[in-house]
């Protein structure tokens, strides 16, 4: 869940809502078909998946997740443990990768400077010749 909440700090840094934000159990290709943890952002028409490990089951992960959120609301996690997460993030220790791996999916990013959305825009563009073309 650690993982989990760097990913969704990083989403949430680069100004990303906490409603377009979502908490998923799917099979890994990278885990060899086994389960793991997704952060998802679901926005601009568009879905970005960041995976956030292996886990033992959904059972387990759903109670977690609902048990670390709750305690988030209602301010029992203090905030120096919340930057501690964060910090230890590979979403903060790789930052500039997971941004540019999110506007290479043609997303923009709602906190970044124009060239930023300048270059998502171009992307988002080349994408859907691309999707063209293959058609």
């Amino acid at each position: 869940m650690r993982r989990f909440l760097g990913g969704w700090q990083g989403f949430r840094k680069l100004g990303f809502a906490s409603d377009d934000l979502y908490c998923s159990v799917q099979n890994s290709v990278r885990l060899g078909g086994r389960l793991g943890c997704f952060c998802i952002l679901k926005t601009q028409g568009k879905q970005f998946a960041l995976e956030c490990g292996p886990i033992e089951s959904e059972k387990k992960t759903a109670d977690e997740y609902e048990r670390v959120t709750h305690a988030i609301l209602a301010g029992e996690i203090p905030q120096e443990d919340l930057d501690r997460i964060w910090h230890a993030s590979e979403v903060f220790q790789r930052f500039e990768a997971f941004a540019e791996a999110i506007v290479s999916k043609g997303i923009e990013i709602p906190n970044a400077t124009d060239d930023v959305n300048e270059f998502a825009r171009l992307r988002r563009v080349e994408l859907e010749k691309e999707a063209k073309e293959s058609n």
